[in-house]
């Protein structure tokens, strides 16, 4: 396997080759600093960040073999696996120096994860594993064609998020998925967050309660060429393509 890095433009998109189909697609890796800026595959990373997210994308065959394998041990939860050809996107998250909330002192570690689906991609499924450190589930209203991919923490499953633990400081938990079409066009896309709830994971809150955020830019599915000549190029960063 051969690994190459290139630079593109923070929303310029690469195409998947239809005549090499490897495991893994794409992996980039995004810290999300203080002070509100991203920086996505340094050669020197970063030590002051608040949160490390890997994101790994898997053709078919592997993504099938991934969601099989977790959903088989009860690991993750959500729909079932599609039968048209897909791409997986999977996250881990690791929580350097987020501790129980950087701006407010409240919270339960990272508890909530979103990228904007700016570009309305079809999504084939979603999935958030069902311990880490409480049960992590696609919050509502995110199936099957979501404005945004989101998990948030639902420890007891009744479908009101902010009971139960996020990601601590020091942990890192795998993984976040969801599937689109097999072919779909892959870029950066502004906006991202983290959160946490306030109430230290003792309370069922609403959204209004959200108190902690954190922005960053992703790599992420972006479905429609024709926009990307709309948005001109918001900066420049790395990414690396596996063969």
């Amino acid at each position: 396997m051969r690994t190459s890095l290139c630079f593109v433009g923070a929303l310029v998109a690469t195409g998947v080759s239809s005549s090499v189909r490897a495991a893994v697609l794409y992996e980039d890796i995004s810290y999300w600093l203080p002070g509100g800026s991203t920086v996505i595959n340094p050669v020197n990373p970063p030590t002051n960040a608040y949160v490390k997210i890997q994101e790994t994308v898997y053709d078919d065959a592997q993504g099938r073999a991934i969601l099989a394998q977790q959903l088989q041990f009860g690991l993750v939860n959500g729909n079932p696996i599609p039968a048209a050809p897909f791409e997986l996107y999977g996250y881990s998250i690791t929580n350097m120096s987020y501790d129980n909330g950087p701006f407010t002192g409240v919270g339960a570690g990272v508890s909530g994860f979103n990228i904007p689906n700016t570009f309305n991609a079809s999504v084939l499924g979603i999935w958030g594993p069902n311990a880490a450190n409480s049960r992590w589930r696609p919050a509502p209203g995110n199936q099957p064609f979501p404005a945004n991919f989101e998990w948030d923490i639902d420890g007891n499953n009744n479908q009101a998020d902010g009971d139960g633990i996020g990601i601590l400081l020091g942990q890192t938990h795998n993984s976040f998925y969801f599937a689109v079409p097999a072919g779909t066009q892959h870029g950066f896309i502004d906006g991202a967050w983290v959160h946490t709830w306030s109430g230290a994971g003792a309370l069922e809150q609403p959204a209004a309660a959200q108190a902690d955020l954190v922005f960053g830019r992703l790599s992420g599915p972006i479905p429609a060429p024709g926009a990307f000549g709309l948005l001109g190029l918001a900066g420049i960063a790395t990414c690396r393509r596996r063969r």
